[in-house]
């Protein structure tokens, strides 16, 4: 299998993709999308080297694509014309999606097929599957309800009503409360321990969704416990580098700031073990209103304005101060007008006349100066903060006892890591996290794909990805990305290609080696992953076994067999055979003949020839044979041929067990290999009897 990143940009009908997870500088374009795309809503893995998406059509339908190749090329699987809200993986190649009816739907075949499995179940915006040892449970965020299935779907109970939970007072908020504004649909979990958007809170489960309540971690203001900043060794595990004292997470991001941000996506970046705190969370959060910071005057000219008879009419000396009054304004629903010098007329400002004047003190140093004071006006309005999107990970956490030793968690505290713009993004972060077979080494990922700004102040894409869970980040230079049409043996775009005609990227997702979905049995303490195999097959040892078969063709066999296959990879195999005949034999003959009788007579003629005789002798002759026998071949194969024999055969042993012990002991890997097994009637098997046995 081979890692990729795939992410989309906003109004494209394909993918921009990449295998290059050492520098991300070389990517490709997809194929496009089949019919006509409005927006693609979500992607995913959903096992080897097989990826699907969910895109809105032009026709208002909804529509899901499979991928075979990584997201290179797409075929349309599923249509529907009811909206679906989401789709994600249970396990390997088994898929769940809902709708905007409340159904449920399931697919066993990587989305091939799909079958309803629920009708007015919850409307699950945000879903995901918790394993815990052999059961399987689906928890769904619908906005306001957190809802369980314990039969992937097929029936649901509330795990929690997020109305009624109950967020205890701190320093910003003297009172207990309950949140009950808007909130956006996001929940993960793993190992039992689940985190679930509560608007600008938090909602926990460290008991597999027996019980929720909110995160005091997130939710308490100014907590003084020690936080652990980890970092990643070569071989993947986690090491205390320093103990700071933090108030976490920022007051100022989070605390202070409630009525201006929300929860976006949580994602689990890693999981370090079978333990429940050792599941590593991030947690993305997005402005949607800018914090009021201060209140700010802004003195802007204009031209329909008279001169204050405070001011001077003219001066033979520069410079000159003088004091004025000047009309305060207010801001209306625009504020464009701030970032202008002067305009042209009082007009065009959306501002309101407040009845208020400023009193202030200018200096002129020119005729032109004393003019330009004399028609300005001030402005009155609130400085607001930028609107951000913000990372924070979980972290390691100590109470804070003398020794430092004493009672401990793990990841259940939340370091910011960084913040920039908000881009219009939906599903920007993904990860996978994968045990390399044959060692202990991790191979991690995260990857960002959200906007930024540049060195003017312009939107841009921003990526980011990051190797060690969540904690440290590597920028991605967009200038120094190139694109290739599809196929990457094909000339690149000019550098930066698409990502530098789009702000933000509209969703990413993630693909390991072999696998990106695997889990801890945290009752039974080990990991379970998800595993395909793509081998490469070194036989060091050759080895031949001489059988003797005795054979009786009766009569010769044809069938026609119609075959229905779905090939999931389609591979070809080419094979080249020189054949030499290294044995020369020449047979030579030889024939030695020995005469066993030999007549010879005398005859004298004495009288007068009268007749002639022919005489026919009878000889007996023993053939000695000596036999040396040479041939010379000389073979070259034109091309392939494959023949077809029917041939019935009585096998009496089988090696099948003796190779596959064999074969264990050479692969690093544990080997789950299943063989039909050979009927045999009397202990001997039988073609002649069951012909059409595998």
């Amino acid at each position: 299998m081979r890692r990729v990143v795939l992410t989309h940009l906003p109004g494209l009908n394909y993918f921009i993709g990449t295998f290059d997870l050492t520098n991300y500088q070389d990517w490709w374009k997809s194929s496009p999308l089949p019919g006509a795309i409005q927006n693609i809503e979500h992607a995913l893995w959903v096992g080897g080297p097989m990826h699907l998406c969910l895109a809105k059509m032009v026709d208002g339908t909804w529509s899901i694509f499979l991928s075979f190749d990584y997201g290179v090329n797409w075929q349309l699987v599923k249509n529907s014309a009811v909206e679906i809200m989401d789709i994600e993986l249970v396990t390997f190649t088994w898929i769940l999606y809902s709708d905007a009816n409340g159904d449920w739907w399931e697919s066993t075949n990587s989305g091939f097929s799909w079958t309803k499995v629920c009708t007015a179940g919850p409307v699950g915006r945000a879903f995901f599957v918790l394993h815990k040892g052999e059961t399987k449970t689906v928890f769904c965020h619908d906005g306001r309800y957190i809802k369980k299935s314990a039969d992937i779907g097929r029936t649901w109970t509330t795990a929690r009503d997020l109305n009624s939970v109950l967020i205890a007072a701190d320093a910003i908020h003297p009172d207990d409360h309950y949140y009950t504004g808007i909130r956006t649909a996001a929940i993960a979990g793993a190992n039992g321990y689940i985190l679930a958007a509560n608007g600008p809170y938090l909602a926990w489960s460290r008991d597999g969704g027996a019980s929720f309540s909110s995160c005091p971690n997130w939710d308490e203001y100014g907590n003084d416990s020690r936080l652990v900043y980890e970092a990643a060794d070569d071989d993947g595990t986690f090491l205390i580098m320093s103990r700071k004292q933090l108030k976490y997470p920022p007051s100022s991001i989070v605390a202070e700031n409630r009525e201006n941000f929300l929860i976006n996506d949580i994602i689990v970046s890693s999981v370090d073990s079978s333990y429940i705190y050792d599941v590593v969370f991030m947690v993305q959060t997005k402005d949607f209103n800018g914090k009021q910071l201060s209140q700010q005057y802004k003195q802007i000219v204009v031209s329909n304005l008279t001169y204050n008879p405070d001011v001077p009419a003219h001066s033979d000396r520069y410079p000159v101060t003088f004091t004025a009054d000047y009309n305060v304004y207010l801001p209306g629903s625009s504020d464009d007008f701030l970032y202008v010098d002067s305009v042209a007329d009082l007009g065009l400002l959306d501002v309101v006349d407040s009845g208020k004047t400023r009193s202030v003190t200018a200096t002129a140093y020119s005729r032109a100066d004393l003019v330009k004071y004399s028609r300005s006006i001030f402005v009155k309005y609130a400085t607001t903060s930028t609107l951000l999107s913000h990372m924070f990970k979980t972290c390691t956490r100590y109470y804070a006892t003398p020794d430092f030793e004493g009672e401990h968690e793990y990841n259940s505290v939340f370091k910011h890591v960084y913040q920039q713009a908000v881009s219009l993004g939906m599903l920007e972060l993904a990860s996978y996290q994968l045990l390399i077979p044959g060692g202990t080494v991790w191979d991690r990922l995260l990857f960002s794909a959200m906007s930024s700004v540049d060195d003017l102040g312009n939107p841009v894409v921003s990526l980011k990805y990051s190797i060690d869970g969540g904690l440290t980040y590597v920028d991605i230079d967009i200038s120094q990305i190139e694109i290739y049409s599809g196929n990457v043996d094909e000339a690149p775009e000019a550098a930066g290609g698409q990502f530098t005609l789009f702000d933000y990227s509209n969703a990413v997702w993630v693909a390991g080696r072999c696998d990106n979905k695997s889990y801890w049995n945290y009752e039974d303490g080990h990991r379970i992953q998800m595993l395909s195999y793509d081998m490469d097959l070194i036989v060091t040892n050759d080895r031949s076994k001489p059988y003797t078969l005795d054979t009786t063709i009766l009569h010769d066999r044809q069938k026609t067999y119609t075959l229905d296959g779905i090939i999931n990879n389609a591979r070809s195999y080419s094979y080249y055979l020189n054949a030499y005949a290294q044995t020369v034999r020449s047979r030579q003959y030889r024939l030695d003949a020995e005469v066993q009788k030999i007549e010879s007579e005398d005859y004298e003629i004495g009288a007068t020839l009268c007749a002639t005789f022919d005489v026919t002798y009878d000889i007996d002759a023993r053939l000695s044979t000596l036999q040396r026998l040479q041939f010379y071949l000389y073979a070259a194969i034109q091309g392939p041929k494959s023949m077809g024999y029917t041939l019935d055969a009585l096998i009496t042993d089988s090696q099948a067990d003796e190779m596959l012990v064999s074969f264990e002991r050479r692969i690093p890997q544990l080997w789950n290999l299943i063989a039909k097994p050979i009927p045999r009637q009397g202990g001997v098997y039988d073609s002649r009897i069951d012909p059409e046995t595998d």
